[in-house]
């Protein structure tokens, strides 16, 4: 693998003083062509002023452009933030933008209960456009039924029979001491007007492994679903390699998460056909960097002989290595300075990636052109 070309997305440097922080890149391909990229931004990470932006490239990623400033995201008359968003393609004219509602009515609250590490008041939303993202209809709520707190975790992905899979995470709500932490699904057979109850991607009866940011790829000659999984120990407090799963191209039903033995924390799989999967992932141990890996038999083994680095953090990043509490981890992930890479395919042996990365002052949106 080899690194052709490399810029920005969205430059921090250069914007208002409370679109500083930009984090949570989601790419999505278009049959025509184009590229969006969704993300969000804010005066720090986890604001109460934070939302999503929209941009879109037409020339494979070379140049971008800002499509929405930002979305409208208060909700049935309360004030909320956009924790984050992603947009996929649901059918040749139609685009469906998922987003994380926050609950920002009381802004002296913390995202994060620091006592629980309950989250604040959260919902699924949804909104669609039928112009190549120029306009949105108004956001309308999800039921994920018995899971109350969510976040999305990746974008809708379109399954082989027209299906739209839907995927994000369960937590515990803002005072809740004890919860139940699950990646999940919905599942909509009619373009996202009425959704399935939830389907369990991932969950450890026993809770002591937490299956995090479940990202999914369904690969087109088959249909077959793979989904990468940061995975973490709470026993411990400590990560263990990053875990994948694989879903029946219905996305119904779903194998139990394996280690990949790649030590990691979010990764992004994307397939490219004839049973190739690649992986960008977090190396959150020294040297903090982004990596890439290849898989030629669909993320049986992976080729750490040809690994790739496509970004280095030259800052020390918190908490690394250590044994930590959830409400440490929890502080850590506010602190960190790069992260949640995100893949599209422009040809058969080139991929572009996205990411956030800088410093304390700046998080930018990056992205970097791969020959596989």
């Amino acid at each position: 693998m080899q690194i052709i070309d490399k810029g920005y997305i969205y430059d921090a440097r250069r914007t208002i003083l409370n679109e500083k922080t930009a984090t949570f890149p989601a790419l999505t391909m278009l049959q025509n062509g184009h590229i969006f990229c969704t993300f969000r931004v804010g005066p720090q990470k986890n604001s109460p002023l934070d939302k999503i932006k929209l941009y879109k490239s037409s020339d494979n990623g070379a140049t971008w452009h800002e499509i929405i400033k930002g979305f409208d995201i208060d909700f049935e008359n309360i004030h909320g933030s956009g924790h984050n968003g992603a947009a996929g393609q649901i059918a040749s004219n139609a685009l469906m933008l998922t987003c994380t509602w926050v609950d920002r009515s009381d802004p002296s609250l913390p995202f994060v209960n620091p006592q629980t590490t309950g989250l604040l008041p959260t919902k699924l939303l949804i909104s669609f456009s039928h112009d190549d993202g120029k306009t949105w209809t108004s956001f309308k709520q999800v039921d994920t039924a018995h899971h109350p707190a969510v976040a999305v975790t990746d974008k809708p992905q379109l399954l082989q029979d027209g299906t739209i899979l839907l995927p994000y995470e369960s937590w515990k709500q803002y005072e809740q001491i004890h919860g139940f932490h699950s990646s999940a699904c919905l599942l909509s057979s009619d373009k996202g007007q009425n959704w399935s109850r939830p389907v369990i991607i991932a969950e450890d009866p026993f809770q002591r492994l937490y299956f995090y940011d479940n990202r999914l790829t369904v690969a087109s000659d088959t249909g077959k679903i793979a989904g990468l999984l940061w995975t973490h120990d709470s026993a411990k407090g400590m990560d263990t390699p990053i875990h994948i799963n694989y879903g029946s191209p219905d996305g119904l039903e779903w194998t139990y998460p394996r280690s990949t033995s790649i030590e990691g924390q979010i990764a992004s799989p994307l397939a490219l056909g004839n049973n190739r999967l690649l992986m960008t992932y977090v190396h959150r141990h020294d040297p903090p960097s982004l990596r890439m890996l290849l898989s030629n038999d669909f993320g049986k083994t992976w080729d750490t002989n040809n690994e790739l680095e496509i970004y280095r953090c030259v800052s020390q990043q918190s908490g690394i290595g250590e044994s930590r509490s959830e409400s440490e981890y929890w502080d850590d992930m506010a602190r960190w300075t790069f992260g949640h890479p995100c893949l599209v395919q422009l040809s058969e042996n080139m991929v572009l990636a996205g990411f956030y990365a800088g410093d304390k002052q700046n998080l930018s949106i990056h992205w970097i052109r791969v020959r596989i």
